[in-house]
C-alpha cells in the first residue's frame, strides 16, 4: 500500500477505502472516492498494476474469503485501520533509520507540506509535492535504487 501512496500520492484514507471493484487492474485505473461523494480515477503506471495484481493473488491464496470488499486486507481478511497503517509506516522508517525528514538547503517545501513543516512524515507524504522536500542535492528518493 505505501508503494501505491507513493506513486498516486492517494491519502491513506483513501487507499483504505477502496474497495475490489474500485481498482481496475486491466485498465490500470483506480476509482478514488473522496469527500462529499466526489470521484476521481486515478491511472497506474503498469508496473504498480503488476504489483497490485501480486498483491491480491497472494491475498486470496492467504484468504480466500475475506471478511470485507476492501481491496487492502489485514491478516484477519477485515479492512485495515488507518492507525495500523500509520504504525506500520513508522516501524518501517524505523528500521531504515530514518527518524526525520532532513530540512534542504536549497528547497523550500510548498505550503500544502505542513506535515514535514512540523518535522513529521506520513505514508501519502512520500510521494507528490513533498517527495523531495527534505531531500538535498544528490540524495535518492525514498524506495529508489541507484544504477550502477
Amino acid at each position: 500500500m505505501i508503494s501505491l501512496l507513493a506513486v498516486t500520492g492517494l491519502r491513506t484514507g483513501e487507499a483504505l477505502a477502496l474497495d475490489v471493484a474500485d481498482v481496475d487492474l486491466d485498465s490500470a485505473l483506480i476509482t478514488v472516492r473522496g469527500k462529499y461523494d466526489r470521484t476521481r480515477l486515478v491511472p497506474l503506471h503498469p508496473t504498480t498494476a503488476r504489483m497490485l495484481r501480486d498483491y491480491r493473488a497472494r491475498c486470496d491464496q492467504l484468504c480466500p474469503a475475506p471478511a470485507s470488499p476492501s481491496f487492502f486486507l489485514s491478516a484477519t481478511g477485515t479492512r485495515p485501520f488507518p492507525s495500523a497503517a500509520h504504525a506500520t509506516f513508522a516501524r518501517l522508517l524505523a528500521r531504515a533509520g530514518i527518524t526525520r525528514p532532513r530540512r534542504s538547503t536549497t528547497c523550500t517545501p510548498p505550503p500544502n507540506c505542513l506535515g514535514l513543516a512540523a518535522q513529521r512524515l506520513h505514508a501519502h507524504q512520500a510521494g507528490g509535492p513533498c517527495a523531495n522536500a527534505g531531500m538535498g542535492a544528490g540524495d535518492a528518493p525514498l524506495g529508489s535504487q541507484e544504477e550502477s
